[in-house]
């Protein structure tokens, strides 16, 4: 996530709000063909512009994060401890999780924390396919978010076992690269999980 004081002044202008919506509009296009219901948990709200193209769009949407970094003012998160999500199982239709879990230190536990309240998982992460890969994107997190520090990515073979194991069904799986301001690499995929 972007340093506070770059938060502040992008809070500030309509450009910066429309250039988050743009950037996060992608992402909304690839998620919004797996949504099933209405209720959506966006887990990692971040700047919340996922969300807000959520609502634009109709959703009942809730956003939870760990700090409020939210750019927009009618969609604040709520705050919780990054351990137990503080909602009841099946509380959700869905929820979105867009490059958040590895920033997290115990992924498979928020996994499964994410699987209790909702029915459906919508998860977008950063893979790799090579060791290449893995330094690239690691380089591209670290400039975009502002965090220089160890992020536990995985391939999409490792995600996948993961599900398996805790016998969740991997219901579709997409992969893309990408060329973030034409100069940043990076690889994701999309995969959605039900229980």
């Amino acid at each position: 996530m972007p340093a506070r004081p770059i938060l502040n002044l992008l809070k500030s202008t309509n450009f910066a709000l429309n250039a988050s919506k743009k950037f996060a509009f992608p992402r909304w296009k690839i998620i919004k063909n797996h949504i099933v219901g209405n209720k959506i948990l966006d887990f990692g709200l971040g700047m919340g512009s996922l969300a807000k193209c959520m609502l634009d769009d109709g959703y009942k949407v809730t956003g939870l994060d760990v700090d409020n970094t939210s750019l927009w003012q009618d969609i604040q998160p709520v705050i919780y401890d990054g351990k137990k999500i503080p909602y009841s199982n099946d509380t959700f239709d869905n929820t979105t999780v867009i490059c958040v879990l590895h920033h997290c230190q115990n992924q498979e536990k928020l996994l499964n924390e994410i699987m209790r309240v909702s029915k459906r998982a919508i998860v977008i992460e950063d893979t790799f396919r090579n060791q290449i890969e893995h330094i690239s994107i690691a380089i591209r997190d670290s400039i975009e978010n502002w965090e220089f520090y160890h992020h536990k990515y995985r391939s999409y073979p490792e995600w996948k076992s993961l599900c398996n194991n805790n016998g969740w069904k991997v219901k579709h799986i997409k992969s893309w690269s990408s060329w973030d301001f034409g100069i940043l690499y990076g690889h994701q995929t999309c995969f959605v999980i039900e229980k």
